[in-house]
């Protein structure tokens, strides 16, 4: 009985020591995966400006390669910026000018971006909102997690 209480108490402590290394790992694949997946049609979204979840630092150490000036001269080309949308209703987060399908903006006061939301979103966001301009589908439930765990932390 004290083995089991004692190794509960070393697992607690090493999941309280070490999961924000975990997590900064997961957000560092999480932008990786939001270049990919993500960024031909957020193009205003500028990863490296994102906090980490760590140290609150305001860079991550993957970097695209290419000039942010980029960043500053393109906006909202196909996708709406995505920076602070967790925890927000859907749509309230785009910039102006920006304008959503109408299916969308029907639906967007019935959506508020969480983890299991944007999960549903990002596997197949025709099943969540039919007729809406997103159409990429994410079959990979941990690409998927990880993306979150980018958003989670992509604030102004």
């Amino acid at each position: 009985m004290q083995l089991i209480r004692n190794s509960a108490i070393w697992f607690a402590f090493a999941l309280l020591t070490f999961s924000p290394v975990i997590w900064a790992d997961d957000f560092d694949e999480g932008v990786k995966h939001f270049y990919v997946q993500c960024y031909i049609c957020h193009w205003s979204n500028n990863p490296e400006k994102a906090d980490r979840p760590d140290s609150g630092a305001k860079k991550t150490s993957f970097q695209p390669g290419f000039s942010s000036d980029l960043f500053q001269r393109v906006q909202n080309i196909y996708g709406p910026d995505l920076r602070g949308v967790y925890s927000a209703q859907a749509g309230r987060r785009a910039k102006e000018g920006y304008r959503h399908s109408d299916p969308f903006s029907k639906a967007a006061p019935n959506i508020v971006w969480n983890e299991e939301t944007l999960d549903k979103w990002l596997a197949d966001a025709q099943s969540v909102v039919p007729g809406s301009w997103m159409a990429i589908k994410l079959p990979d439930p941990e690409v998927r997690r990880k993306i979150i765990v980018f958003i989670k932390n992509y604030k102004e």
